[in-house]
């Protein structure tokens, strides 16, 4: 209970994950859970069209573009780990 908790989600399509993390953001507000949920409002993190994004021989994730969103999405979520209390 309580813990800070970022939602990411990649799709082979445009926007398969938006339900998916709407859903599941649901979940983990639950009485039972509390989870300190990173806020929306540029927080999101949605890969669409994955499978565009990765390289089949390695499986590594090689679009630039990605990965600094990534990059940046992830140093907002260690600031907000550390602010969370």
């Amino acid at each position: 209970m309580g813990k800070p908790v970022m939602t990411l989600g990649a799709t082979p399509g445009m926007i398969g994950t938006i339900r998916a993390q709407l859903h599941l953001r649901e979940i983990l507000v639950a009485p039972s859970l509390q989870a300190k949920i990173l806020p929306p409002g540029g927080n999101e993190v949605l890969i669409n069209l994955a499978h565009q994004k990765i390289d089949e021989q390695t499986g590594q994730l090689v679009d630039e573009g990605t990965l600094s969103l990534l990059d940046s999405k992830i140093d907002a979520f260690i600031d907000f780990v550390k602010s969370v209390k």
